[in-house]
């Protein structure tokens, strides 16, 4: 799978794990989490983070106190009008709460991997469906 140019594997996996010490402390007892609309440059690097914060997931969920559930997102269909929604450009909170109330999650995760200056930043945010609430943020930089 290709990477950005630049991007250090061993660096984005530490943010991803950072990133998920910081997440889980917001998901709801018994909440339903799927992971949708990762932006990267790169759409392998943002393939890369959304599987890999779906393996912390679900390696996770029966340690963690809140024992949540992963909906899989991989469903075809969803995933043409996903990559419709990174090619337009512009994507709302609402949209993305709307994929989650189709897929029959409660919570979704969200988020980009940007560089500036040769310094990137994960940014990954959980939004609940029912309200649009953002209810977890974490920035990672490195």
């Amino acid at each position: 799978m290709p990477i950005d140019e630049g991007l250090s594997i061993e660096k984005l996996d530490a943010s991803l794990n950072l990133a998920y010490l910081t997440l889980k402390e917001s998901i709801p007892q018994d909440g339903r989490i799927a992971t949708l609309i990762i932006t990267a440059d790169d759409p392998g690097t943002a393939d890369y983070i959304s599987q890999d914060f779906i393996s912390l997931l679900v390696a996770n969920r029966n340690k963690d106190a809140n024992k949540y559930s992963v909906v899989d997102r991989n469903n075809l269909e969803l995933l043409r009008k996903e990559q419709e929604l990174q090619a337009s450009g512009y994507i709302s909170d609402d949209t993305i709460v709307s994929l989650g109330k189709w897929l029959g999650s409660t919570h979704v995760v969200t988020g980009s991997l940007t560089e500036i200056q040769h310094r990137w930043t994960l940014n990954l945010r959980i939004l609940s469906v029912e309200t649009s609430e953002i209810i977890g943020v974490s920035n990672e930089h490195f």
